[in-house]
């Protein structure tokens, strides 16, 4: 049986994840809007 805790932390990696992604995604198309090329960056970065 899973705790509420781990169910707890694990929606709220998947939400900050969600987050991550769509703020890169913006950035990206920020970037190509501005220099005509897709954004070809290494993702996700590696944890220190």
């Amino acid at each position: 049986m899973i705790t509420t805790g781990r169910l707890f932390t694990l929606l709220n990696s998947l939400r900050w994840m969600r987050s991550v992604k769509l703020r890169v995604r913006k950035a990206e198309a920020e970037h190509s809007a501005l220099t005509g090329e897709g954004g070809g960056y290494e993702w996700p970065p590696q944890p220190q």
